[in-house]
């Protein structure tokens, strides 16, 4: 059994990794461990304030587990500056993957592989609008104008008033202050095909991880 790394940004990512990850990738032999991002000189776990943080953590644990493969479930936005050069031409997923190669060949680890949620982790509760029927008739509705209106759930737009999560606090009331508990119920009615199939870079980095890690 091979035994696979994820650094999440927050519990939310945690949870979904628990609940839809870790069940996919114990049926391919793959055991997952899942380490949340320290915030601060305190130690608090969740959240990313810059590259330095991403660079110094990943660095360590790459290293701790030299022999084993290390991920990421980072929000794409906002968008951490990055002290090197990428191509930002093409399409969003063109940028995004350029970005993640460029950031495995700047902390140059073999073991890394790079991923970052397009264009945040609230992104994932958007592939099925029937899971919101438990917010009442009319936010399912709701949910498939805004999946599309912007083209698909990786498409909602990255506007700090219009960010998947901002966006579902018009749906639920105060998603934001209780991302846990909706997060918990939510994805208790998606599945992984559900999203897989809506979101285009979800799926190539899960196809990806599938072929190194089973080779």
């Amino acid at each position: 059994m091979s035994r696979l790394y994820i650094y999440c940004e927050g519990s939310t990512e945690k949870i979904f990794v628990d609940k839809i990850l870790i069940p996919f990738f114990k049926s391919r032999d793959i055991a997952v461990q899942t380490i949340i991002a320290a915030k601060g000189s305190d130690g608090k776990k969740g959240g990313i304030a810059q590259y330095s943080q991403v660079k110094r953590e990943l660095t360590r644990i790459c290293r701790e587990h030299p022999h084993e493969h290390v991920t990421t479930l980072i929000d794409y936005s906002p968008v951490f500056s990055l002290p090197f050069e990428y191509d930002s031409a093409g399409t969003i997923y063109d940028s995004i993957v350029s970005r993640e190669h460029a950031i495995e060949d700047n902390i140059g680890l073999p073991n890394l592989i790079m991923n970052f949620e397009l264009h945040e982790f609230e992104a994932y509760l958007y592939c099925n609008p029937d899971a919101f029927k438990i917010y009442g008739k009319v936010a399912p509705v709701t949910i498939k104008r805004i999946v599309n209106q912007a083209g698909g759930p990786e498409m909602i737009n990255t506007d700090v008033n219009t960010l998947p999560s901002k966006r579902l606090n018009k749906v639920i009331t105060n998603y934001t202050g209780s991302k846990m508990v909706n997060t918990t119920k939510l994805l208790e009615h998606i599945t992984l095909e559900q999203i897989r199939e809506e979101c285009k870079h979800f799926n190539d980095w899960l196809s990806r991880l599938c072929k190194i890690c089973v080779d």
